[in-house]
């Protein structure tokens, strides 16, 4: 993605934010910080898990290379494997 359109992207979710923001707040009200520690322990735990996991492996899997196939002989002699049917 080219720089213009990852700003584009930026741009748009920062006005979706802003429109969105007053009704979370109004939704969230006496419930905030509880909210923000539950985000909080779920994003801490993916990357624990994430750690844990070792992703992306540390190993990278070998891609086995196979030979392409052999090119088609063309015998260029105008048959084209067709037969016409025949006249009764």
């Amino acid at each position: 993605m080219n720089s213009i359109g990852l700003s584009l992207t930026a741009l748009m979710m920062l006005i979706m934010a802003a429109v969105m923001a007053p009704n979370i707040f109004v939704l969230n009200r006496g419930k905030v910080l509880r909210n923000i520690a539950i985000w909080l322990a779920i994003f801490v735990g993916l990357g624990l898990i994430y750690q844990v996991m070792h992703w992306p492996p540390a190993e990278p899997v070998p891609v086995k290379h196979e030979e392409p196939p052999s090119p088609v002989r063309d015998n260029n002699d105008g048959n084209q494997g067709f037969t016409p049917p025949k006249e009764e």
